[in-house]
């Protein structure tokens, strides 16, 4: 696992695996975003079990969840938490994730994990994230250019990104 530096409010963690990436970021993320799960503490065997039963689809197996995620960004408030140790057990990717960060001098700062085999637009997608969390300017000119689209296809998105992708109403 390896941080890398974007700005002085965006980290980039690169680890080797698909799988590596998700055992490292999957309760920090789902704490984050998860319909189910959002400002809940909970274990990996509950997030996996909820996940199996609840996945549109068809197969369904343990490591479903390890296949379905690239990339993954949260917000640095997300993390407290978890210093706090409500979230004991920490797995090992946990600790380590949080132990590269424990340094940051930044209040606010968003954090951006990938994997080296992945997809580079990944990154870029993440970094866009990031931007929107950390930077108010690039916040407000996205916002602006969001609100011209058509009502419309403004709800197709917001449908599109609660029914398929998984998120939070509250993330939106």
């Amino acid at each position: 696992m390896r941080l890398h530096k974007i700005n002085n409010k965006i980290y980039h963690i690169l680890v080797k695996s698909q799988h590596d990436l998700v055992l490292t970021f999957l309760r920090f993320q789902e704490y984050y975003e998860s319909p189910k799960f959002k400002g809940k503490i909970f274990t990996l065997d509950q997030f996996r079990k909820w996940y199996i039963n609840s996945s549109n689809k068809s197969k369904k197996t343990n490591n479903l969840y390890y296949k379905d995620w690239d990339s993954f960004n949260i917000p640095s408030h997300v993390l407290k938490l978890f210093y706090k140790g409500k979230f004991d057990p920490l797995n090992e990717k946990e600790k380590e994730l949080l132990d590269l960060l424990k340094n940051v001098k930044e209040k606010k700062f968003c954090i951006l994990g990938t994997y080296k085999k992945g997809n580079k637009k990944d990154l870029k997608h993440e970094i866009a994230h990031g931007l929107f969390y950390t930077n108010s300017r690039y916040k407000r000119k996205v916002i602006k250019i969001l609100k011209k689209l058509d009502k419309q296809v403004q709800n197709k998105i917001i449908n599109l990104l609660l029914k398929i992708e998984g998120y939070s109403k509250k993330v939106l």
